[in-house]
């Protein structure tokens, strides 16, 4: 094994403990391993552990990666003992190839595991680039945990082996789809953008996962899709395994899918039902070229799923094929001029829109969304646009909402009550913040089994806008019930600032608006009285007991004063708010 030069980190303590554990080890091949392991290593990830524990992390790290035979997935996860604290490492040793180190962190992430430090040296193995990957993560809690552990290591190290082995397989094939769709088009149809956004998949926008061909067979009267045996590559070499269905059952075709599927149109672009488990963990990105026979009839697809890769992210929308074509048509349908207002903000919103919902909506979708979006013009309101997946695996939905009424917590409850209505489960949440008062929020809804449900876009913005209410919000609409929309407003203007945060803890918004009316009416008189008492019961309350509030101007009322009054009342004071 060659040995690796030991590049020295910044923190000088670490080097020396780096120094002082590199002095406890035997012989140079255990040297030359710890200088591979800890040579690119963060210093902090040095600092958190002993000299005697370095020393003993490299060597249990070493005794697992002289195993190492080419060819071999390698997984061992044992009792380490780098620090006083319990911890479990994984070792994880592979030949080299892409996504290995990214990959094994996504998927001990997804099992649980806290990892407390990570290493990945390339060592020369006779001649050959082989990849050793050290977690160091608190310990596993028991069997069940530490074999999920293993078990996902193990799928995404076998899935990204396949992906790799066969990308160049992959690439052929979409260049023998893209030149079988340029000879025979459906009828009809100008197929020069969809050829433009094949050949740029082809120049790494796109990470190759798997590629499957299906073709149309009977079944009742819209037929099915069936896999063509040894079709598969990468992912999808394996014969049982699903990209679009939750189940090995294959149904036959919908009317509706199937009418979809005979539509001139000679792309798919949507999302995968299953997730990747090579790179990053998200739901694959999936393109399908439809084949057609002589008469132009449709007759099966060839599919290729994987991911877009981050520069198909960061790329203008107006720079990729397809993508480019619906922006443009868009701006086309408005109308407006490229430099006036609107032309400018409809530009932007299309250039902010979010790109896996951008490759994946029709033109008549994206006018709707994108003129509705621009209708709202940055007024912080509440506002929602759902797009249904064409196969109805999922929902997508855009929900704008002001800025400062949305946290962490208002946009799980948020994505809770898309889900029920639905009728789905939560899957995805991505926010984006622009320069205007409102936020972005964008939701996918996994679809349970069943019929669509039937969706009151109004009503369901209501339940959100009630969701996120906040006190403010809900005194404004306290006083203008009470009192008309514009002096309600110039009285909360000038009185809300005085309710105090243990006041809006402790009474709702709508008791506020009547407390503020007393105390007006109290300051309005010229009797000299300034004191006013009410009682009241909340609706929980037991008949026995009674609230009371008191309402004085100027010095705050004693409790030596006003106990006394209730208890000759017969009353007994509980507690004081």
């Amino acid at each position: 094994m060659a040995s690796n030069k030991l590049i020295l980190p910044e923190d000088s303590a670490a080097q020396a403990r780096l120094d002082e554990a590199r002095a406890l080890l035997k012989n140079d091949e255990e040297r030359n391993f710890f200088d591979a392991l800890f040579g690119l290593a963060a210093s902090e990830d040095i600092g958190r552990g002993t000299a005697e524990g370095l020393a003993a992390l490299a060597r249990m790290a070493w005794q697992e990666a002289r195993k190492h035979k080419a060819g071999d997935i390698q997984i061992a996860l044992l009792q380490g003992s780098e620090t006083q604290d319990p911890e479990t490492v994984m070792v994880a040793v592979n030949d080299d190839r892409p996504f290995l180190f990214d990959s094994a962190l996504a998927a001990a992430i997804a099992a649980g595991a806290r990892i407390r430090a990570a290493f990945h040296p390339l060592l020369d193995v006779a001649g050959k680039p082989t990849s050793v990957i050290v977690l160091v993560m608190d310990a596993m809690l028991g069997e069940p945990a530490i074999a999920a552990l293993t078990e996902n290591l193990n799928t995404s190290f076998i899935q990204g082996r396949d992906a790799v082995r066969d990308w160049k397989a992959m690439l052929a094939r979409l260049k023998d789809v893209r030149n079988g769709l340029a000879s025979h088009p459906p009828k009809g149809t100008d197929i020069e953008e969809d050829l433009a956004f094949l050949d740029w998949l082809a120049d790494n926008y796109f990470t190759f996962l798997g590629a499957r061909d299906y073709a149309l067979t009977a079944d009742g009267s819209n037929g099915r899709l069936d896999p063509i045996p040894g079709s598969g590559l990468g992912a999808l070499c394996d014969e049982e395994a699903r990209v679009i269905r939750q189940s090995a059952e294959r149904p036959a075709l919908t009317r509706a899918v199937r009418a979809y599927l005979d539509q001139p149109e000679s792309l798919i672009v949507t999302k995968s039902n299953a997730r990747s488990l090579v790179h990053r963990r998200a739901h694959m990105d999936y393109v399908g070229v439809k084949t057609f026979d002589a008469e132009g009839r449709f007759s099966g697809e060839r599919r290729f799923v994987g991911l877009f890769t981050s520069s198909a992210y960061n790329l203008s929308a107006r720079e990729i094929p397809l993508l480019r074509r619906k922006c443009a048509t868009v701006m086309e349908r408005a109308g407006f001029a490229p430099a006036s207002h609107d032309g400018e903000a409809l530009a932007h919103i299309l250039d902010t829109f979010p790109r896996d919902e951008l490759f994946q909506i029709s033109e008549d979708e994206l006018f709707d969304t994108a003129m509705g979006i621009l209708r709202l013009g940055g007024r912080p309101q509440v506002k929602l646009f759902l797009r249904f997946d064409r196969f109805d695996r999922f929902v997508s939905a855009l929900v704008f909402a002001p800025r400062d009424h949305v946290n962490g917590e208002l946009r799980a409850k948020i994505h809770a009550i898309l889900a029920k209505a639905l009728d789905g489960r939560m899957s995805a949440s991505i926010p984006a913040i622009d320069e205007n008062a409102l936020v972005r929020i964008h939701y996918i809804i996994g679809r349970n089994q069943g019929p669509r449900p039937v969706v009151d876009i109004r009503a369901l913005e209501h339940q959100i806008a009630d969701a996120i209410r906040t006190w403010d919000d809900a005194f404004l609409e306290a006083m203008s019930a009470r009192h008309g929309r514009a002096e309600g407003l110039r009285r909360v203007t000038a009185r809300a600032v005085q309710f105090s945060p243990g006041y809006r803890g402790a009474f709702p918004a709508h008791d506020a608006a009547a407390d503020l009316d007393i105390l007006e009416s109290l300051a309005a008189r010229d009797d000299g009285l300034k004191v006013e008492a009410r009682a009241y019961r909340k609706p929980n309350d037991a008949h026995s007991a009674l609230r009371l509030k008191l309402y004085v101007l100027g010095e705050v009322l004693p409790l030596s004063v006003s106990l006394p009054v209730f208890e000759n009342l017969g009353l007994k004071v509980i507690a004081e708010d």
